[in-house]
């Protein structure tokens, strides 16, 4: 019963793997305004060298980098802030990478999101 289960997880994962979209290199990528956080995450693009190119005008964008922050609280009511960041194919409107970073919007988070980005780039090619 175990390896049924295993074997249907398995075949799952890969038809799920198949009809991931890949982020097509050198494509063009429009990042929404997010007071001023898309200036960091255009300069964290650069300088780790993701194989994107950032457009100004949205029109001409392949994919579109979106974020949700999303604020919660604890328990004592102190609020912490989550940055959710999705690239987004514009045509199929489908989810191509997401990320999530534990903190708020900054250098590090940017730079941390460009790092993913290149790695899932460089792993689906």
């Amino acid at each position: 019963m175990k390896r049924i289960f295993a074997l249907a997880v398995l075949m799952f994962s890969a038809v799920v793997f198949a009809h991931a979209q890949q982020i097509i290199r050198e494509a063009t990528v429009f990042i929404e305004p997010m007071d001023g956080y898309e200036t960091a995450l255009t300069t964290a693009m650069t300088e780790k060298q993701v194989p994107l190119i950032v457009v100004t005008d949205r029109n001409k964008a392949k994919y579109v980098i979106k974020d949700t922050p999303r604020t919660t609280h604890n328990l004592i009511h102190i609020s912490h802030t989550t940055t959710n960041l999705a690239v987004i194919d514009t045509k199929s409107s489908e989810i191509v990478f997401a990320y999530t970073a534990g903190k708020g919007k900054d250098a590090a988070t940017a730079g941390a999101f460009a790092e993913q980005l290149k790695a899932a780039m460089e792993v689906k090619q």
